[in-house]
């Protein structure tokens, strides 16, 4: 009974670890969704540099959130 309760409390660990990485991974696909949408829709209201530098950053964080969820963890 012991090392059924030792199991389930690490199993309980883990998955709160996963929910976690996954809620991130969400929030973060969201948020550069929405920023996406709002360069598109703000246009040449944008100056250039700024849509450069924005454009770049979303890049990064797609790539971040494409890979493996360990590395969403930086997003937090």
């Amino acid at each position: 009974v012991d090392r059924m309760v030792q199991e389930a409390e690490k199993f309980a660990k883990e998955d709160k670890e996963k929910r976690d990485s996954i809620d991130t991974k969400n929030q973060a696909e969201s948020v550069i969704y929405q920023t996406e949408k709002q360069l598109k829709e703000l246009g040449d209201k944008v100056p250039a540099d700024v849509k450069d530098k924005v454009e770049s950053k979303l890049s990064e964080r797609k790539d971040a959130i494409s890979g493996d969820s360990t590395r969403t963890r930086w997003l937090r």
